[in-house]
């Protein structure tokens, strides 16, 4: 639309304009505009839409972190869905670590690449004094 109302602006500022370039320029604005005006419309439409999901979405109230989830139940904190599973990431990160001989970016590494991307960030955001 700029580079269209430039030309536009060029056309009528000329000694002599010429009356079918200007009459084509302003037909194509006008259609710009109207392109615009529609895009416009279904971008405010789709802002719509989303901010009235959003409002209307409600968590499980089983979120993590503390206080109330948005249900306004209390918070539980995460634990194994089943009992035998309980510390199988720890022996991830052991076995990891094993394997890579101490190295924790490649122990997240392999990780990752092995599918566990949870365990692989838990790892990789260990620092060289956690648990000292």
């Amino acid at each position: 639309m700029a580079a269209v109302a430039a030309r536009i602006g060029a056309l009528e500022a000329a000694d002599t304009p010429d009356a079918a370039a200007l009459e084509a320029e302003t037909a194509a604005f006008a259609a710009a505009e109207a392109a615009f005006a529609k895009a416009d419309a279904a971008v405010t439409r789709a802002a719509a839409v989303e901010a009235t999901q959003a409002a209307a979405a409600q968590g499980d109230g089983a979120g993590g972190g503390s206080g109330t989830g948005a249900a306004g139940a209390e918070a539980v904190p995460a634990v194994a869905t089943a009992p035998a599973h309980r510390g199988v990431a720890a022996g991830f990160m052991a076995q990891a670590l094993a394997r890579t001989k101490g190295d924790r970016d490649k122990a997240a590494r392999l990780l990752e690449a092995e599918g566990h991307g949870a365990i692989s960030a838990a790892i990789s955001g260990v620092g060289e004094s956690a648990g000292a």
